[in-house]
């Protein structure tokens, strides 16, 4: 099962719009209490873009052994997926406290909670 902060891969297909398409990195954002529950098969999740902005809903992310980011990145919170845990691909690693932290930040600006 995914954890909240843990870093996969996931395929995003084709978009015909501005969001985030293909195969990337993404943030699981899910809290964990529904990521657990059995036999409940969708997390939710932000995705990760080598290119990004100074903009409060993205997050950068500097790579580390630990989350298994090759580049300088960014979580890019306003594009908010609920996805079938089935179509997670490969575990990069997990995000550092403070990543976290500042994901649960940029999501808590962008819904306005």
């Amino acid at each position: 099962m995914p954890e909240q902060g843990e870093v996969y891969d996931y395929d995003f297909g084709p978009q015909r719009d501005s969001r985030q398409e293909g195969p990337r990195p993404a943030v699981i954002v899910q809290t964990d209490l529904l990521n657990q529950v059995a036999g409940y098969g969708l997390t939710i999740l932000v995705p990760v873009s080598t290119k990004g902005r100074n903009s409060p809903s993205h997050v950068r992310l500097e790579p580390s052994v630990e989350n298994g980011l090759a580049a300088v990145s960014y979580a890019k919170c306003e594009q908010i997926f609920t996805v079938p845990i089935g179509g997670l691909s490969s575990r990069r690693g997990r995000l550092s406290r403070d990543q976290i932290f500042a994901v649960k930040q940029a999501l808590r600006a962008v819904l306005a909670l």
